[in-house]
């Protein structure tokens, strides 16, 4: 238990920071916790215009990870983002730790497309 528990804390924390950082507008930290496959496709200057559109992230909100489901460096992680609902954020698991390469609240997605 206490290890399921561990590894639901290590991409909380992620997540958590990525929305902390838009809901205080640190663009720049926020685009550092995405993985290279989604970097390599936005750049950090669309991400920045086009992400703080997103009401979504206006206020940081309380993620409760309910399961998460790894293979081959990537992790499905199933959570709750506070009045939200139910999200599905896909991490990487890299040198620099675990990075966010989609997100997704109620099966809409919530990141910047490829322009």
């Amino acid at each position: 238990m206490a290890e399921v528990a561990a590894t639901h804390e290590r991409y909380r924390v992620v997540i958590d920071a990525f929305t902390s950082a838009l809901a205080a507008q640190r663009t720049d930290t926020a685009y550092a916790l995405l993985a290279p496959v989604y970097r390599n496709m936005v750049s950090e200057a669309s991400f920045k215009k086009r992400i703080l559109q997103n009401q979504n992230f206006a206020t940081a909100r309380q993620v409760k990870v309910l399961s998460t489901t790894s293979s081959a460096s990537t992790t499905k992680v199933r959570c709750v983002f506070g009045d939200l609902g139910l999200s599905e954020v896909v991490l990487v698991d890299g040198p620099a730790g675990p990075r966010i390469a989609s997100l997704s609240i109620a099966g809409a997605p919530m990141l910047p497309a490829q322009e």
